[in-house]
């Protein structure tokens, strides 16, 4: 008779955990990016991590400049799977905090910060776990405002969930993944833009990148220069040539909609914007979403 109360505790105690685990859609429920001092998504969801046939990415710049904002893309994919969820954080090569993230969807994502460290999260919530999505390969974006200049390599940590949607957390597979961004230091560039670098021109990125719809080159000229800007898809094909002719010394800008040369919209994917002048040849990667 005895017993009763205790078997009926630990159902109930089962019946928790499971809605606890799954409430994390909701509410942080600490640090599973898989950092070096972190565990992962496997914490609560049963399985191995980074086994079968799915996985998690990010896609980020690989430079930043100190305290200019980039965008970052997450995504988890696994064929079979129905409500998925992310965790990532970034850090400097102490461990520590670095930089401010940001929600750019605020209906799919939610911020945390974890007491004990001060690390700063991006996950999902609830409309984020994209609940009985079948066969997706679904994404979060979020914007980054890297720390002051001087902090060095920063690492991306992410974890990624793909799960069955049963109610509880047996069969679902969790991912881990990580890139690093190098600090790119910008050096002699006044305000007024008139100070001279070394070479024909430098800073050559995209912001925001990934885009949708549109994205600007953004660079700058140390002094005059015969200027050309080619954009190619990823067969190495041109598809775009976005500016041609002598331009100024300065910070320069322009604008691409992801429209070929006769103006209809290209599919999503990555894509090449190279800029030449008579003496450098530089080009960045982009990443178009749809």
């Amino acid at each position: 008779m005895y017993y009763l109360p205790s078997v009926l505790a630990v159902a109930l105690s089962a019946i928790v955990f499971t809605s606890t685990c799954w409430s994390r859609s909701n509410n942080y429920m600490g640090p599973r990016t898989g950092a070096p001092d972190e565990t992962t998504c496997i914490t609560c969801h049963s399985g191995v991590a980074n086994s079968g046939s799915g996985s998690a990415w990010i896609t980020a710049p690989s430079e930043y400049v100190a305290q200019e904002t980039l965008s970052v893309f997450v995504s988890v994919a696994n064929q079979g799977m129905s409500r998925w969820g992310f965790e990532v954080t970034a850090l400097d090569g102490a461990g520590q905090r670095a930089g401010t993230l940001i929600r750019s969807d605020v209906t799919h994502t939610q911020l945390a910060t974890e007491s004990s460290t001060g690390r700063q999260y991006v996950l999902q919530n609830s409309a984020g776990t994209y609940n009985g999505t079948l066969n997706a390969s679904p994404g979060w974006n979020f914007r980054w405002v890297p720390p002051a200049q001087g902090t060095g390599p920063v690492t991306f940590y992410l974890a990624g969930l793909a799960a069955n949607a049963s109610g509880n957390t047996l069969g679902d597979s969790t991912y881990t993944a990580s890139t690093t961004l190098s600090e790119q230091i910008v050096v002699g560039v006044s305000d007024d833009s008139h100070t001279q670098l070394p070479g024909d021109f430098g800073l050559v990125r995209a912001v925001p990148n990934p885009f949708n719809p549109s994205t600007s080159i953004e660079y700058v000229l140390s002094h005059s220069a015969n200027v050309r800007i080619t954009v190619f898809n990823s067969m190495g094909r041109a598809v775009r040539v976005l500016a041609q002719g002598i331009q100024t010394a300065g910070r320069q800008s322009l604008a691409w909609d992801a429209s070929d040369t006769q103006g209809r919209p290209l599919p999503a994917g990555v894509y090449f914007c190279r800029l030449e002048t008579d003496a450098h040849s530089e080009v960045v990667k982009m990443l178009l979403l749809k």
